[in-house]
């Protein structure tokens, strides 16, 4: 995680280009692929996905238990939609 650097940019899910300048932003060792508003189409979900990161992100002023229960919440319902396992944590 990181803040995006002026004239960095990425196409989107939807084609288009996104500019990442000072926007929280998600990488690995081959650049960005996502942040909270649209994720790069480098990363898409397809059928054949079979592991997956969901991020999610929280208000600072949310209690650290409260995005505990959210999170586990909202990966238990993906489960049950999608199947698998999970597991989550909290960063911050």
């Amino acid at each position: 995680f990181r803040l995006g650097h002026e004239g960095e940019e990425y196409t989107g899910l939807n084609g288009r280009p996104n500019s990442l300048e000072n926007l929280i932003i998600t990488e690995d060792h081959n650049g960005p692929f996502g942040s909270p508003f649209v994720d790069s189409n480098r990363a898409p979900v397809t059928e054949e996905t079979t592991e997956a990161v969901q991020i999610i992100y929280f208000r600072p002023s949310l209690e650290k238990d409260s995005c505990a229960r959210l999170a586990e919440s909202l990966m238990g319902m993906f489960l049950q939609v999608h199947g698998g396992e999970g597991e989550f944590c909290i960063v911050g």
